[in-house]
């Protein structure tokens, strides 16, 4: 989990996913994880 590289992959798989659920365009999405891995990880955190 400490790849950067298997990160910024994932984070692209999952504004592809997003886009194709919810029909808004990939470009809106934010280009990187904008959350903390140490948040992502809490299991009492959530986005705000």
């Amino acid at each position: 989990m400490d790849d950067p590289d298997w990160w910024a992959d994932a984070w692209q798989d999952a504004r592809l996913a997003a886009q194709k659920e919810t029909g808004i365009k990939y470009d809106v999405f934010p280009e990187t994880c904008p959350w903390q891995l140490s948040d992502i990880l809490d299991p009492d955190w959530l986005p705000s």
